[in-house]
């Protein structure tokens, strides 16, 4: 712009001054400004805080695929379980509503690894799994126990791990138990598709034992009327992997484990899981 140009708007600014209502409508027009951007900013912010509180996402959903004790999905208006109960309570405290989608295993880990479920239970923790879930410390159960349960009587008969080989040994259909088991040829294995199979076939003697989560198992002789009929030999396998819940990656509950894992933490401190765990193995 040139010199003479602005020498006369500003002349003319002198010369004809703004007048009250003009002054009066830009502080007007100022205020709403501001106000409009104070708005903008409480809504953001709003919605900050409510993305950081997961109750307002509501559900969480659990894909679950029926494994006594840990999952108990038979009866559909009472599904029950040491996974879903400790599940249940976890959800009550952090104000979530759990919703169970009862599906086959494969399908869960598939419903994970697509966000299209929101948390899994016992699962053991592995570099292949973390990539798609995040898991919640501590896991709920430390250890876990696979045995080999014989006839009562020869449960003897393992003391060592050598001595499985010739035997035949029932197993789960599609299951990991531990690689040196899994893969050592020299030991017969006969595969079913549900444990209480390997519970009557060992019964009538067609086994000459099965191998299976203690905790799995020890429920089923416990429900279903074959206590006394079976022992645990001497030998076992103990995984350090650990049970834990994990959180889908691709979850809206994602960035808020460490809220899962504080609610965990105390449950444990105040008993309630291994109470849960208590309860459906017969245990005091």
């Amino acid at each position: 712009m040139k010199k003479g140009i602005v020498m006369a708007i500003n002349a003319d600014e002198k010369k004809y001054p703004k007048k009250k209502n003009d002054i009066q409508g830009d502080a007007f027009m100022a205020i709403t400004q501001f106000n409009f951007k104070l708005a903008i900013f409480l809504v953001i912010l709003i919605s900050l805080c409510f993305n950081l509180n997961p109750s307002h996402a509501k559900d969480l959903l659990f894909p679950a695929s029926h494994f006594p004790p840990y999952i108990i999905t038979e009866n559909k208006d009472h599904e029950s379980g040491i996974d879903i109960d400790i599940l249940k309570e976890m959800a009550k405290r952090l104000d979530l509503n759990l919703k169970i989608i009862n599906c086959p295993w494969k399908r869960c880990l598939y419903l994970i690894k697509h966000g299209k479920g929101d948390i899994l239970s016992t699962v053991y923790k592995m570099p292949e799994r973390e990539v798609f879930m995040t898991f919640i410390e501590p896991p709920y159960m430390k250890d876990t126990v696979i045995s080999f349960y014989f006839q009562k009587g020869r449960e003897h008969t393992v003391k060592k791990f050598d001595d499985l080989q010739g035997l035949t040994i029932g197993v789960l259909n599609e299951y990991k138990y531990d690689s040196k088991f899994d893969n050592d040829l020299k030991i017969k294995k006969h595969s079913v598709f549900q444990e209480i199979i390997l519970l009557k076939m060992l019964k009538a003697g067609r086994l000459d034992a099965f191998i299976g989560d203690d905790v799995n198992f020890d429920y089923l002789i416990y429900t279903n009327g074959f206590k006394g009929f079976f022992k645990k030999a001497p030998y076992n396998i103990t995984t350090k992997y650990g049970s834990y819940f994990a959180v889908s990656k691709k979850s809206v509950f994602a960035e808020h484990v460490p809220l899962f894992s504080k609610t965990l933490k105390q449950m444990k401190k105040e008993g309630i899981t291994d109470k849960i765990i208590n309860s459906y193995l017969g245990r005091e």
